[in-house]
């Protein structure tokens, strides 16, 4: 069970009702199915694991994470959950901690949950890992990229391509546009997901006339001095910055920085695209440029109305991690319905032996590793939102 000082940061939700208190998943399990639909004495709900990041700064683009997944699974009950069996989703909080989400996988495990999607962070993911490899708890992430989670057979899928794979993306467009002198600032409470992000850039752009100047970084467990870090950047004579942060983060920061270096090139990571970094960053990160696997200008009819469904139950636009966790419970539920009282393993291998999985926007392919292949796009920040760049 989790210490004492985790049970009281602990937040447990089920169908999205929030469950506070020391209660454990244990007795959180039996408390609610998803979509409000009940289940008899003879029919048990089929119970799926959660874990996200609910509260923090993380929470922005965490709870359009969750709100994806719910959409999928309130879907699958109206059509008879897993075979006739009520699809029940216990949602649980890490406030982006990695220590809290590996004590909530441990929970998981101990209350006989097999299947889990989730987490938000890279860093909750690498501190799980662990954790769903011994136990065999299938896991299937629809935000994760961090490059330290991918190439190895285990019981962890991500829907998202790595995050050296948009490090190396960033390197080729920012030497393309002619920038000479860039520089970064990244957050470290979610370390492997922004090293793994230089570890891809780094090396792309430093070459011939173009170099890379210096990485500023920073913790947001502490109290940031986001002035503090433009004015470095501003001594720097740097004609780029690349931010690796929260939407929040990058808000504030993008604010500094523009007062320091007014016409500086700015740049962010998937994690930070989110309403809310536009709504708080406001004029600061107009032009601020981002490569994305899925586009927000898609006009489908299949991504259309995926749209137009979340905001009829959420009441805003989805994210695309609120996309990919739609996709990450649509294949984990398809896959059960195919092969009932399957192992983990089983489903496991069931998902990543297939040629291809049907996205909402686009068809994807998952390897053996369990490592997804999906396009890079580019993206930029205008008034009317988040434009696609050919």
């Amino acid at each position: 069970m989790l210490q004492n000082k985790r049970k009281s940061l602990s937040t447990f939700f089920v169908a999205g009702r929030r469950v506070v208190g020391t209660l454990g998943i244990m007795g959180v399990l039996g408390i609610l199915a998803v979509g409000g639909v009940s289940c008899t004495k003879t029919e048990s709900p089929f119970k799926i694991g959660y874990i996200g990041s609910l509260s923090g700064k993380f929470a922005d683009l965490g709870a359009t994470a969750r709100d994806g997944a719910l959409l999928a699974i309130e879907e699958f009950n109206q059509k008879r959950g897993i075979n006739g069996r009520t699809i029940e989703m216990v949602i649980l909080d890490d406030g982006g901690d990695p220590q809290v989400a590996t004590a909530l996988a441990e929970e998981a495990s101990a209350a006989g949950l097999k299947f889990i999607v989730g987490p938000f962070t890279t860093a909750s993911g690498t501190a799980v890992l662990p954790v769903i490899n011994r136990e065999k708890i299938l896991t299937i992430s629809g935000s994760t990229m961090g490059d330290n989670l991918e190439n190895q057979v285990d019981y962890y899928i991500k829907l998202n391509p790595s995050t050296k794979a948009f490090g190396v993306e960033l390197s080729k467009y920012t030497r393309q546009e002619g920038l000479k002198r860039l520089s970064a600032v990244s957050d470290r409470k979610n370390d492997p997901y922004c090293k793994t992000v230089m570890d891809g850039f780094v090396p792309g752009f430093d070459e011939g006339e173009a170099r890379f100047i210096k990485e500023i970084s920073f913790n947001s467990n502490d109290k940031v001095s986001y002035s503090g870090i433009a004015r470095e950047l501003g001594s720097l004579e740097t004609d780029g910055v690349l931010i690796c942060a929260s939407s929040l983060d990058t808000a504030n920061l993008a604010q500094h920085i523009k007062r320091e270096l007014s016409e500086v090139n700015l740049f962010t990571i998937p994690w930070a695209v989110s309403k809310g970094l536009q709504e708080r960053g406001g004029s600061s990160v107009l032009g601020m440029k981002f490569f994305m696997p899925m586009t927000y200008e898609d006009k489908s009819q299949n991504y259309l109305e995926f749209a137009e469904r979340y905001r009829g139950r959420f009441g805003a636009d989805p994210s695309f991690v609120a996309l990919f966790n739609f996709e990450a419970v649509t294949i984990l539920v398809e896959a059960l319905r195919e092969k009932p009282g399957g192992t983990p393993l089983e489903i496991r291998d069931l998902i990543t032996g297939k040629d291809k999985h049907e996205g909402v926007q686009e068809d994807f392919f998952i390897d053996a590793e369990g490592d997804v292949v999906r396009p890079m796009i580019l993206h930029e920040i205008t008034d009317e939102g988040f434009k696609r760049l050919d």
